[in-house]
């Protein structure tokens, strides 16, 4: 489904090299065009059904959804999936056998994981996140997988790493890993080394900080802006220090 118009994050370590991944939007497409086949549909009759459910489309767009190669909204989901009278995990069912489901550029989903997500009652299947991993890792004791992100922080423990993995899907350290163009977990692998804490946490008591000077007049958005350009230039040595290790291959 659509996203918001920030850029895509390309993590500094891959985990979908090796595996068979295909596109939500092309996985949502293969199920929709099976079910008008099953029903003896055209795309002009999808789209009119579609249109007389709340969503707005014309055989183009039936086509293109079809191909994989225009996404759907979120909103535009449920109501297509009232629209064909369908649960909508029934428009998830696109994914070949072997094949997982892009979730983003460091998640990725089976079959059955990915109509569980939509589908608490269903069972098995399995969601993998950089947190899933990590924990698998542990438990095969196998934590080496992960050395790409402790090469970032020497001699880190697991849980200082686990809590960094926690803090990276915060909006803050998103927005500001973005910024510097380099992947949200090492980000927040570098605050935790340097603060103890995250991104976020460091930014929140810096602003706190600020406000106590006398400067809440600036509006707290400002103040948290400031404060993250801050924390970004006291973190840009670690940053370049980080990238040059991932130049080297140092992070795979």
């Amino acid at each position: 489904m659509a996203s918001g118009a920030r850029k895509r994050q390309e993590p500094t370590w891959d985990p979908l090299d090796g595996l068979d991944i295909v596109s939500f939007d092309l996985v949502l497409g293969r199920a929709l065009r099976r079910i008008r086949s099953e029903r003896g549909m055209s795309q002009h009759d999808l789209a009119v059904k579609a249109s007389d459910g709340g969503v707005p489309w014309t055989r183009v767009v039936v086509t293109k959804v079809e191909n994989g190669t225009r996404s759907v909204q979120l909103l535009e989901f449920f109501l297509l999936a009232r629209a064909l009278d369908v649960h909508p995990e029934v428009l998830l069912t696109g994914l070949g056998p072997t094949e997982k489901v892009e979730l983003s550029p460091t998640a990725w989903a089976d079959a059955e994981g990915l109509r569980a997500l939509i589908d608490p009652s269903l069972t098995g299947g399995h969601v993998s996140t950089p947190r899933t991993r990590m924990l698998t890792a542990l438990a095969e004791g196998a934590l080496d997988m992960f050395a790409g992100y402790g090469n970032f922080w020497p001699g880190a423990t697991a849980g200082q790493l686990l809590a960094a993995l926690d803090d990276a899907g915060l909006a803050a350290e998103s927005k500001a890993a973005a910024d510097v163009d380099i992947d949200p977990i090492a980000l927040s692998v570098l605050a935790h080394r340097r603060w103890g804490h995250g991104f976020t946490t460091e930014r929140d008591r810096r602003v706190e900080m600020l406000a106590a000077t006398g400067a809440p007049e600036m509006g707290k958005r400002v103040l948290m802006g400031h404060a993250a350009r801050r924390l970004l230039e006291e973190l840009a040595p670690d940053i370049d220090e980080a990238k040059k290790i991932v130049t080297k291959g140092g992070s795979k």
